[in-house]
């Protein structure tokens, strides 16, 4: 089982025996949302200290920082394949491309500039973005 903190830890429990197994530190405020990813490996937690987190299950190390948010982050999602995270705050949304944990403002030039052009109308929107706003940098 996995909890979210007051005390800025999300803590892994063995259900079996009550104990806990490891706490994962880092945050510097309560953590909201604490949760594995689907093959288990993974968790993402957010925090009141504008971040989300994704960290190593088996050593409860850090793996990541995700920043981009102007207040406490108060909901975040994998999605169903592990590979895009998406995170929210009061006034701002954020998805993620996971492998290197960079949010879609960062990668859509990239992918616009790989494919030579800019992203359509309807692209932008699949990828959350403005659709008005030019995705080349």
């Amino acid at each position: 089982m996995l909890t979210a903190s007051a005390d800025t830890t999300a803590r892994l429990w063995d259900l079996a025996s009550g104990r806990e197994l490891r706490a994962m530190r880092g945050h510097d405020d309560e953590v909201t949302v604490a949760q594995f990813s689907a093959n288990g490996n993974t968790v993402l937690t957010a925090s009141r200290d504008k971040t989300a987190r994704l960290w190593d299950v088996a050593s409860g190390k850090e793996l990541r920082v995700l920043r981009g948010h102007e207040g406490t982050v108060t909901s975040a999602q994998f999605s169903h394949d592990g590979k895009m995270v998406l995170t929210a705050s009061t006034n701002t949304v954020r998805l993620w491309d996971c492998p290197e944990c960079r949010s879609i403002d960062e990668v859509a030039p990239e992918v616009a500039r790989r494919v030579g052009r800019e992203l359509t109308e309807d692209e932008r929107r699949q990828f959350g973005l403005n659709p008005l706003q030019s995705t080349r940098k």
